[in-house]
């Protein structure tokens, strides 16, 4: 799945995986009414720590990402982390949370790496850190408080506008752009109100509920169904959300660069927090505002774009499905030299033949008294797949999970330190190189899950009169 913004925010906010890792998107952040003095200005907040006002941001026109900490001394509130959004998740990878990421600016190599030892994430940290790894094909980041130390030089705060500039200087904030028109902050609906189009998606019921102007944005407002079953599927099998969907825009005439889009869920029942239940109250405005039943439960997606003058209708909408991993064959590999015939990503079939099989172990630093024995295979495929659109095809992970930390009641995904390595084959060009699951001693064979970069053809389009 392609990292934005939005794809991030709406990870982090299902299963509450930002909560896990202390990243946690709220929708007070947007409407700016929870900005700190310390917030920049233009800033398009990722999600907050949950303690002392820390928060994460990028700035409009500004890939970097910053914390920010209303806590820390004058001239220390904002420091950048990482270079964009990727290296923002590696650096999640490797720290395990963002806690070790906005203190890091105060610590030497030692304190951090002491920090990182007594702060490990709990059952549901180390799922979120798997999952994060997984949904957007990401590795931890090698040097965490090298990377962030060579972020931080040069930097001054001087470079950034804050709300007191802000009242000196009333055109700063319009200076950063305007922001579109979400489903987070006040809630605004297309003037050129259409009723709602029912479709079908994944065997359940769909609608575009609404397309038109809000100001000078072109706004499309699209409703998913979770039926019962499905929410019961996720929950408990962790099978992959049956709407994680691209929706594209596109007019008749010009050349679109940007699109944004923001969403909501609509799940009676399933809340387990106050701030969840507040959701709830605001995403039902939008239901009733279309007609739609309340008593189901609902995902409701919004996307825009800033129309311009070159610009003409009708608006084409496209909803198509996004790439997951789809187990194709399951093989067990016992000594070097072994070959097994699989079906490429492009259609026909390829060969991987088995070059090393070495233990390896990996330091006991991040987790200390867990698992650390693996088994590493380093392997080629013949005809190569190579990569499409940057991403690599292929992918490998082992059947069997790690070894349960001593003195905890089950299994664990793998430690923060490897999750990238231990989770995926890396593609490295003609050899490539996979590792098993952590254990106390290391085994002698694996079972490995073959997976290819799939999507499924399913396609909805829909003209939208201007």
């Amino acid at each position: 799945m392609e990292l934005t913004l939005q794809s991030l925010r709406d990870f982090l906010m299902q299963e509450r995986r930002g909560e896990a890792l202390s990243v946690a998107p709220y929708p007070e952040w947007d409407e700016g009414e929870e900005h700190y003095f310390c917030t920049p200005l233009g800033a398009r907040i990722i999600g907050s720590a949950g303690v002392d006002g820390i928060h994460f941001c990028q700035i409009s026109g500004d890939d970097r990402v910053f914390a920010v900490s209303p806590m820390n001394g004058e001239g220390e509130y904002v420091h950048p982390v990482a270079r964009d959004l990727t290296d923002f998740c590696r650096l999640i990878l490797a720290c395990g949370s963002t806690a070790a990421i906005e203190q890091a600016w105060q610590w030497s190599r030692e304190q951090f790496a002491e920090f990182l030892r007594d702060d490990l994430p709990d059952d549901a940290g180390k799922k979120a850190l798997a999952d994060l790894a997984e949904r957007f094909s990401l590795t931890p980041m090698e040097d965490p408080y090298g990377y962030m130390e060579k972020m931080r030089e040069g930097f001054s705060e001087d470079s950034l506008a804050f709300p007191s500039d802000e009242e000196e200087n009333p055109t700063a904030e319009a200076d950063l752009g305007e922001s579109s028109p979400d489903l987070h902050g006040e809630l605004r609906f297309p003037e050129c109100f259409s009723k709602p189009t029912p479709f079908r998606w994944n065997g359940t019921e769909c609608f575009v509920l609404g397309y038109g102007w809000i100001d000078d944005w072109w706004v499309a407002d699209v409703a998913f169904r979770w039926t019962e079953e499905m929410i019961e599927q996720v929950l408990k099998e962790n099978t992959r959300n049956p709407f994680e969907v691209s929706i594209d825009l596109k007019p008749a005439t010009g050349h679109l660069d940007v699109q944004e889009g923001s969403g909501a869920g609509y799940f009676p029942g399933h809340t387990q927090s106050d701030y969840e239940e507040e959701s709830l109250q605001k995403t039902g405005e939008i239901l009733r505002h279309y007609g739609l039943d309340t008593d189901k439960c609902w995902e409701i997606r919004r996307c825009c774009f800033a129309w311009k003058p070159d610009f003409s209708g009708p608006v084409t909408l496209t909803i198509t499905h996004e790439d997951y991993w789809k187990e194709m064959a399951q093989f067990t590999v016992t000594a070097s030299g072994e070959t097994f015939t699989l079906p490429s990503p492009g259609g026909g079939e390829l060969t991987l033949t088995v070059q090393e099989l070495e233990p390896e172990s990996i330091p006991d630093t991040f987790q200390e008294g867990g698992p650390t024995q693996l088994l590493a295979m380093t392997y080629t495929l013949t005809p190569d797949p190579g990569k499409k659109n940057g991403r690599r095809q292929v992918m490998l992970r082992d059947t069997a999970p790690d070894d349960p930390y001593r003195g905890c009641d089950g299994p664990t995904v793998a430690c923060i330190g490897v999750i990238g390595r231990a989770r995926s084959a890396a593609c490295l060009g003609a050899v490539d190189t996979a590792c098993s699951s952590l254990h106390f001693t290391c085994p002698e064979q694996v079972t490995w899950s073959y997976q290819i970069n799939y999507r499924d053809s399913e396609t909805f389009t829909f003209t939208c009169p201007v």
